[in-house]
């Protein structure tokens, strides 16, 4: 590659971190406010949770109460709620409160297939899969076919079952819709005798992070210790100290150190409204002949339930799945 086409590659790839940036940011931007009739809330979350996530300024009348997009709110009313209509709109609110990421996704295609392309790849799949386990784009086609073949008919024995709740609970012949999906299936469960606050006593998020040691440790022989952060380190001064990041160092049976994580877990203004796992510091050596290794760090970002002063906070099953799974990419 010449150094005209080595410096192509890198304003390239240099737009394609700006795009990701932008995409990111307009995420943890785009929570907004809109109204609903009081009496469709009410009987699901008490008054002074929904008002301690939205701002004092916001206009309502006393019939009405403002919402948020945010997923802690959202997400339990769409769990909890036997009103159709208010599930309906906090679905098309949430799934719509972002439409300016539609051109920066469609800019990040473009620019991700134009510097894969330049770099001899035949396209952004097959440039980020060929180091990768499934190595080619009809690989992960193969496996998603052959996937759907075998669970097709599992999701349709559950789809029906969901759709025949909805029809025994509405009285209507109206078919399942999206908005539809997270209460009945919450209601099956629960009729099943899978209570999610019985479970939710053993999924402290204390219990959870010592499963993670246990789990390091016995797959991977690798320790997992709890190092204090210095001021220097910390970007969460504004939240409580139950609500604070926590940093994690890594050690082989030598105590020779693999790395350093760090667990940002809980929500507070501004942050990052997801999921996610973030490398901050690559792992790798620091030149041919060196024997010197950069050691990695990273971070666990997730917006678990804040913990009430002086308990640890208590986990929904998705919210572990949800740290797990991200634990899983950092680790």
């Amino acid at each position: 590659m010449s150094i005209e086409q080595r410096f192509d590659v890198q304003q390239l790839q240099s737009h394609v971190v700006q795009l990701e940036s932008l995409f990111q940011q307009n995420i943890t931007n785009s929570t907004h406010y809109f109204n609903v009739e009081a009496q469709w809330v009410d009987d699901v979350l008490s008054r002074h949770v929904i008002e301690s996530n939205i701002p004092q300024s916001s206009t309502r009348t006393p019939s009405q109460v403002t919402l948020s997009t945010d997923a802690s709110i959202s997400n339990a009313l769409l769990r909890y709620s036997p009103n159709q209509t208010l599930r309906k709109h906090i679905y098309m609110e949430t799934s719509t409160s972002c439409p300016e990421n539609l051109q920066v996704l469609e800019s990040l295609r473009k620019v991700r297939h134009e510097v894969s392309v330049k770099q001899v790849f035949e396209s952004y799949a097959d440039r980020s899969l060929r180091d990768r386990m499934a190595q080619t784009p009809k690989n992960v086609e193969t496996f998603l076919t052959h996937l759907e073949h075998r669970i097709s008919g599992l999701y349709q024995q559950d789809m029906a079952l969901l759709a025949d709740a909805k029809r025994k609970i509405e009285n209507t012949t109206d078919p399942l819709e999206p908005w539809d999906i997270s209460f009945y299936t919450t209601m099956i469960k629960a009729s099943r005798g899978l209570d999610p606050s019985f479970v939710a006593e053993h999924l402290t998020l204390p219990q959870c992070i010592d499963g993670m040691k246990i789990l390091v440790l016995k797959l991977f022989g690798i320790n997992m210790r709890e190092e204090e952060m210095n001021e220097m380190e910390r970007w969460d001064h504004s939240v409580s100290a139950e609500a604070k990041a926590r940093k994690f160092v890594f050690c082989d049976e030598t105590e020779k150190p693999l790395g350093s994580m760090y667990l940002d877990l809980h929500p507070r203004p501004g942050k990052y409204s997801h999921a996610a796992h973030f490398a901050i510091r690559c792992g790798c050596s620091l030149g041919l002949n060196s024997k010197e290794y950069q050691l990695p760090v990273v971070a666990v970002v997730c917006n678990l339930q804040a913990p009430q002063t002086g308990y640890a906070a208590l986990l929904s099953h998705i919210e572990v799945e949800t740290l797990f799974h991200e634990f899983g990419h950092a680790f």
